[in-house]
């Protein structure tokens, strides 16, 4: 027998992780489901909403399904460990993954009595943004505002087949000093969302590849409006 090498592929079940906070308020309430970023995690994308949103809202803190050591920046600390949203290798799968994780989430929650279900809102930073814009534009119908910090649209974003034109709000957040996402993309990108959604505001910030602190006010304002 000849020698062979080739790919198998098989199917696990993969899980993920969120957490839910509901405040002690009368409701219906707005439902925002927050994306964090490349090597980031679950608890300092909620810790961050809990600390600056004043208003309530019942906030589901989704963690990325892709873990990674994240190095100390001062040899000798322990290594921490981050999470990412997607990998180069076999995009599609985790593109997907993503989607059915925002569905999962929406699912859950839907028999919670004080959510306003005709107010959900979506947000990502950086790594989370251009999939959160790929689920806003394929499944419009579930969200009603999208909140994007500094990140990017999907790679195939001219595909007119692929992109719907969804009833959704749009902030988009940039920042004066992020070499990742300069200022300049956001605006650009804007543009580009403006004739796909009912409205694209963009606001840029004096930060860096950071959520500006100062822009929970704005964030809470387009939430509750």
């Amino acid at each position: 027998m000849a020698a062979q090498h080739k790919t198998i592929t098989f199917k696990k079940e993969i899980s993920f992780f969120y957490d839910l906070y509901q405040p002690a308020s009368a409701g219906p309430l707005p439902l925002l489901i927050a994306l964090h970023g490349y090597g980031e995690n679950k608890e300092i994308m909620m810790d961050l909403l809990k600390g600056h949103l004043k208003a309530p809202c019942i906030i589901a803190s989704l963690q990325a399904p892709f873990p990674h050591i994240v190095p100390p920046v001062i040899p000798g600390r322990p290594i921490k460990y981050g999470f990412g949203w997607i990998t180069s290798f076999n995009a599609t799968e985790a593109i997907a993954l993503h989607h059915s994780a925002v569905d999962q989430v929406i699912s859950d929650l839907s028999h919670t009595k004080n959510i306003n279900f005709s107010k959900i809102v979506l947000l990502g930073f950086s790594q989370s943004v251009a999939l959160n814009f790929r689920y806003v534009f394929s499944r419009h119908r579930k969200i009603d505002k999208l909140i994007a910090i500094s990140g990017g649209l999907p790679g195939d974003w001219l595909d007119e087949e692929k992109y719907a034109a969804p009833q959704t709000d749009i902030l988009y957040i940039g920042c004066k000093k992020d070499l990742i996402y300069p200022a300049k993309r956001i605006r650009e990108n804007a543009e580009k969302l403006k004739p796909k959604c009912r409205s694209a505001q963009v606001e840029i910030y004096d930060a860096g590849h950071i959520i500006p602190r100062d822009s929970f006010g704005l964030m809470e304002k387009f939430i509750f409006d």
